[in-house]
């Protein structure tokens, strides 16, 4: 693990936290992607990384998001991070501060053994920690391009993008699922193998019935605040980012909407147990909260999310996104740090702005990219910006400003 995990004071545990500001004061990567190494000091607010593709500039985002419980916001394997042709033995890390100096010290990163086998590590305040421990020190959300085919894309891309909402709100959440795909996986390799483990099998089943009834009340929780917050704020976001509907489709969703949670975790757990024959002949598990969906209609219209425009999708998504933002600075006293990657491209002015508009009003820090500064020209002079160019991350001097402008 890189020295900007290990060298770090005395550990604090994870109800100090919370105390922290809400921004990143110092960012750390190293053998991260395309970038050797990258030491960032960031201010509040806008923070504008500008660069041609394969520069580095995506790569702080992504560095930024495995800062929070999961596997960031390409989703990636911690293995297939490694910066390739590396001079540094071992793998990527990267470490940030939270607050202002001394702050809180929060980590992650990819370690190697003798053997090469490999893990990833967290660390708070130079001491070992869980992935949740992090998010209680720092609240995350992002939009990338493949994020705003949404609502067009396979579920398990809009199950993956709510539960990353639910973590914001509850960061136990990322290791309630993680228990519950080890079960199912487990579970789902001996109905393959077609090994008779009756005892094994339903010791499993009732870990996936526990995990999966808290994963799906976590979700019911977080949706019904969503979309109160959505609710309130319809009159002053309504131009620009029409209101959502946003609701949870699936058997188990259904469960909990007929029966008590003790009861539904029963029939959840019967489910699985009668499903065992079909499972492992389809080689999946067909039943439970991995299965769930998110569904979104215009509020206006009723017209289902994946049948309107582009643009009003894409209008959706981002009003989405500025109310769960809302919510955590609600919540926490704090709003997140919002990572955008390649947004000027993606709305268009009037909403870019508009959206920007209602992020300084939350004073959040927002990490923003962009080929040039040009889409950026209403934040520009109050932004922080830096440049990426073959896998450096440098301040931006007054000189390029203009290049970089025109470009």
């Amino acid at each position: 693990m890189s020295a900007t995990l290990t060298e770090l004071p005395p550990h604090q545990r994870a109800q100090d936290l919370l105390r922290a500001d809400a921004h990143i004061s110092r960012l750390r990567l190293s053998e991260f992607r395309a970038v050797a190494s990258a030491d960032l000091s960031c201010a509040r607010g806008a923070i504008v990384i500008v660069g041609a593709n394969g520069g580095g500039k995506t790569s702080v985002l992504e560095a930024v998001s495995l800062l929070a419980p999961g596997r960031g916001l390409r989703r990636a394997k911690p293995g297939d991070i490694t910066r390739r042709g590396g001079n540094t033995p071992g793998g990527w890390a990267v470490s940030a501060v939270v607050g202002a100096e001394p702050g809180i010290r929060i980590g992650t990163g990819l370690q190697k053994d003798k053997l090469g086998r490999e893990r990833r590590l967290y660390r708070v305040n130079g001491e070992p920690a869980k992935a949740a421990e992090l998010a209680q020190a720092l609240r995350l959300l992002w939009v990338t391009p493949a994020t705003e085919r949404l609502f067009e894309d396979a579920k398990e891309t809009r199950r993956a993008f709510f539960d990353h909402l639910v973590c914001g709100l509850d960061p136990a959440h990322q290791a309630r699922l993680t228990r519950y795909d080890r079960a199912r996986a487990e579970r789902l390799q001996v109905l393959i193998d077609g090994t008779e483990r009756a005892s094994w099998l339903g010791g499993l089943e009732e870990i996936m019935a526990a995990e999966g009834a808290a994963i799906t009340l976590a979700r019911a929780d977080a949706l019904a605040h969503l979309a109160a917050e959505i609710a309130r704020n319809a009159l002053a976001h309504e131009a620009h980012f029409p209101r959502a509907e946003l609701a949870l489709e699936g058997g188990i969703e259904r469960l909990f909407a007929e029966y008590s949670q003790a009861e539904a975790e029963r029939h959840f757990a019967a489910e699985l147990r009668g499903a065992r024959a079909r499972d492992g002949a389809a080689g999946k598990s067909l039943v439970g909260p991995h299965r769930s969906d998110l569904r979104a209609r215009l509020a206006a219209s009723g017209l289902p999310a994946e049948m309107s425009s582009t643009g009003e999708q894409k209008a959706l998504l981002y009003g989405i996104v500025l109310a769960q933002a809302r919510l955590i600075a609600k919540e926490f006293g704090a709003p997140p740090v919002i990572l955008l990657d390649a947004v000027a491209a993606h709305l268009d002015e009037a909403r870019r702005d508009r959206f920007l508009e209602a992020l300084r009003g939350l004073n959040a820090q927002v990490f923003l990219t962009g080929a040039n500064l040009a889409p950026f020209a209403a934040i520009a002079e109050a932004a922080q910006i830096f440049e990426a160019a073959g896998g450096q991350i440098r301040p931006a001097v007054a000189k390029s400003l203009s290049r970089i402008q025109d470009r």
